[in-house]
C-alpha cells in the first residue's frame, strides 16, 4: 500500500493602502485600481485535505476524480502528493 495526500491550493490577493491591509470588500474597479497603483501582495497556502492509502497510481485517480464530484469543487484547486 501507497500514501497519496490530497492537497488544496488557496490563493488569496492582500490589497494595501498607506501600507494597511484593507480589509473591506473592494469594488472589482476598487481592485484594479490598487492594483495599477497600489500595492497587491498574493498569498498561496496549501493544505491536506485527506488521505489515502492505494495499490495503484489509476486507483488514486478515480479516488481524486470521485472527490471533484462529491463535494463539487474545482480540480484544479485540487491536486495529489504521490509517496510511491
Amino acid at each position: 500500500m501507497k500514501t497519496v495526500q490530497l492537497i488544496k491550493v488557496t490563493e488569496t490577493t492582500l490589497y494595501y493602502k498607506n501600507g494597511e491591509v484593507i480589509n473591506q470588500q473592494l469594488t472589482p474597479i476598487e481592485k484594479l485600481h490598487i492594483s495599477v497603483y497600489g500595492k497587491t501582495k498574493q498569498l498561496r497556502t496549501e493544505e491536506v485535505v485527506e488521505r489515502w492509502n492505494v495499490k495503484t497510481k489509476r486507483e488514486a485517480d478515480k479516488r481524486f476524480w470521485d472527490f471533484v464530484e462529491e463535494n463539487k469543487v474545482e480540480s484544479g484547486d485540487y491536486y495529489l502528493i504521490f509517496d510511491f
